[in-house]
């Protein structure tokens, strides 16, 4: 942190139960590393990688929004004073080596000059005898003990296995781009589909529009598994976060190199993900796959994860009411899902070896989709596919036993479900009234839905929010269930009585009808150009172009021609065709 002459270099640690009653431990081990630090000296060749990364960031940065470019820019120059040849760069590239500042740097990190935060519900070693004026939280200050200061000494058999760190394996050592001639116009709107068998299919989309050397692949590996119960469910996310703990720790310089992976539980799938510099990319995949396949679970992880699942799980009784009415919607809205009283009966079941055994049950028999997008030849597409086939060696899973998108299908009718909150004493609640309404299939109906939902927003936010002051989360959205059928949702959250809210909303759809009518040629026209306007904004990076496209193929829509479609058909609409959708 920098502040008007002076900086403040912060070392921030999240520590287990077990890590806070041994804080002084946890200190003593980090001013063992400064110390080492201090004297290894300055490493040339550690500032050349850092240099290395940082020009590489800079020469290919994404593109971004102006004004938040400008602002950004301006605010280098409150505190120092910024040549004008370098207002671009400043923030972003390293200028020059000194060894002798940094030395002087290092030698201001000492235990004779620093101060200890320590953040937690509770410290047995701590009294707080003080409290926080305006929201009174309790907390205390007092002088750091001899033994944290000048004298503070970390364990021998600690301090032994302390070392700097590595030359970085994931710098990026191939930046070429492959540039046709004459660049595709309009580039292609559709990724390829290379391969498709009873084990995967494999998309690809080469970048040809943005030029950069940049990639992204993602992965689901699609299984009956992953979450059919709510134990299976509770054991894939336990899966993906201990894997991706470990990973962390082991590809930490891909971080730094700019790259970054996922492990994350989705509906009937896990999903893998790798982004940065593309040449890396598929190697840095194989590392992350071969983590899944072969990872044994450490029982010391094992029980801190756990127990911050208990904890997330638990906690979600004492959300607010409008997510507690977003998860209940959920449970509508997607099959399968499962509410909190089955989750917290599922825990009592979860066990280390069934862990263990879930992995082979998860990669066992599975349905792998993935997408190669960037700057890429399809090529290594289907090197990197055949490599994702020789680490998982899974049995191909009928299209049948694997969870289809699907939701409950809701009959026509008026429906009532009240849900309570976790804090009674608590003086918000929420209503969220939900109209199911045409076809996602339906191109007219999607447009027409999403048109409706950006004309009846504002009315809605002006009369119940401005107007009427029934709450201070007052707004409209539209989507679409698993199974296709079109959603337009009214949501306001607050203090007043949730019956009234429910009767003022009704008013509001009965009466908005009315409005449509009135409404006139140059509004509903200026209305249909802007939502024309914002479907044409343009893809700016390889991750918004591999975003879009990996979202149709995970949906098993493959609607790639959405955005070209839905404009055409927006320029059909007339004002009768929404009233017609309204009635």
């Amino acid at each position: 942190m920098y502040y008007d002459g002076f900086g403040i270099y912060e070392i921030n640690i999240d520590a287990t139960p077990e890590g806070l009653e041994n804080y002084e431990a946890i200190v003593s081990i980090v001013f063992e590393y400064l110390k080492m630090l201090t004297e290894s000296g300055p490493q040339e060749w550690l500032y050349q990688e850092l240099s290395l990364i940082d020009k590489v960031k800079f020469d290919f940065k994404d593109k971004e929004l102006a004004k938040d470019y400008a602002t950004s820019l301006s605010s280098w120059g409150h505190n120092q004073y910024v040549t004008p040849q370098h207002i671009l760069s400043h923030s972003s590239l390293l200028r020059q080596y000194d060894a002798d500042l940094i030395s002087k740097c290092l030698r201001y990190l000492n235990p004779n000059n620093y101060r200890l935060f320590i953040g937690a519900q509770e410290h047995k070693a701590v009294e707080c005898k003080l409290e926080e004026k305006y929201y009174g939280i309790q907390y205390n200050i007092a002088d750091l003990p001899s033994h944290l200061k000048s004298n503070v000494k970390g364990s021998s058999s600690l301090s032994k296995q302390l070392y700097l760190p590595d030359r970085n394996a994931f710098l990026p050592d191939n930046l070429s781009v492959t540039k046709p001639d004459t660049p595709a116009n309009p580039p292609a709107v559709e990724p390829v589909l290379l391969r498709k068998n009873g084990h995967i299919e494999v998309w690809f989309k080469k970048d040809d529009q943005f030029f950069t050397p940049h990639g992204r692949i993602g992965l689901t590996i699609n299984s009956e598994s992953v979450d059919n119960t709510p134990l299976n469910h509770l054991l894939t996310s336990l899966l993906c976060k201990l894997v991706s703990a470990e990973l962390q720790e082991q590809l930490y310089s891909a971080l730094l190199a700019d790259s970054y992976f996922g492990i994350t539980q989705r509906i009937g799938s896990i999903n893998v993900g790798v982004s940065g510099y593309s040449s890396g990319l598929p190697h840095l995949l194989v590392t992350v796959l071969q983590k899944l396949k072969t990872f044994k679970v450490d029982a010391q992880q094992f029980s801190i994860y756990l127990e911050k699942e208990e904890q997330m799980i638990r906690s979600r009784r004492l959300e607010g009411p409008f997510q507690r009415l977003f998860d209940q919607q959920s449970m509508l809205n997607r099959v399968p899902a499962f509410d909190q009283d089955m989750l917290e009966e599922a825990l009592k079941d979860v066990t280390l070896n069934g862990l263990q055994a879930h992995i082979e049950s998860v990669l066992g028999k599975a349905y792998v989709k993935m997408l190669v997008s960037g700057n890429y030849e399809q090529s290594v597409a289907l090197n990197t596919s055949s490599q994702v086939l020789d680490i998982l060696q899974h049995r191909p899973a009928p299209r049948y036993l694997i969870n289809a998108h699907r939701s409950l299908d809701i009959e026509p009718g008026y429906y009532v479900q009240n849900v309570p909150i976790g804090d009674q004493k608590g003086l918000n609640s929420a209503v969220v009234s939900t109209f199911y309404c045409g076809s996602e299939s339906d191109v007219r109906d999607a447009v027409a839905l999403q048109l409706l939902k950006n004309l009846v927003h504002n009315a809605f936010f002006t009369q119940l929010r401005t107007s009427e002051q029934l709450g201070y989360r007052v707004g409209a959205s539209f989507g679409f269930t698993k199974n296709g059928k079109g959603i337009l949702e009214f949501i306001l959250e607050g203090e007043s009585n949730p019956a009234y809210v429910t009767q003022r909303i009704n008013q509001f759809i009965r009466e908005y009808r009315l409005r449509l009518l009135e409404l006139s040629t140059e509004e509903f026209e200026s209305s249909v150009q802007s939502l024309i306007s914002l479907k044409q904004e343009k893809l700016v990076s390889v991750d918004d172009e591999f975003g879009w496209h990996w979202a149709h193929i995970n949906s098993d829509k493959y609607r790639f021609d959405k955005l070209e479609s839905g404009i055409e058909h927006l320029k059909q609409l007339s004002k009768d065709d929404l009233l017609a959708f309204w009635d």
